[in-house]
C-alpha cells in the first residue's frame, strides 16, 4: 500500500493573496511585486516562502502576518 501525503493550500482568511495555510499546518507568503528602489524599473517580484514559527510566551507556535503595513500573530 503506498501512502502519499498531499499538501493542499487555503487562502488565510482576510489575507486572501497574501497568506496561505496547509493541510500540515505551514504557512506560506504568496509572491508578490513591490515598489523597487534604486533599480531601473517600478516593481520588484519577492518570491513567497515558508513562514518560520516561533514560540509565545504560552508555549503557543505563531507567525506574524503583515497586511498594509500593520502585523498581527
Amino acid at each position: 500500500m503506498i501512502k502519499a501525503n498531499f499538501e493542499l493550500w487555503k487562502d488565510v482568511k482576510d489575507y486572501e493573496g497574501l497568506y496561505q495555510v496547509s493541510t500540515l499546518g505551514r504557512v506560506r507568503s504568496l509572491d508578490k511585486y513591490i515598489d523597487a528602489k534604486n533599480r531601473n524599473v517600478d516593481k520588484v517580484l519577492r518570491r513567497g516562502k515558508i513562514l518560520k514559527p516561533s514560540y509565545d510566551k504560552n508555549g503557543y507556535l505563531t507567525v506574524s502576518l503583515y497586511k498594509n503595513g500593520k502585523g498581527t500573530r
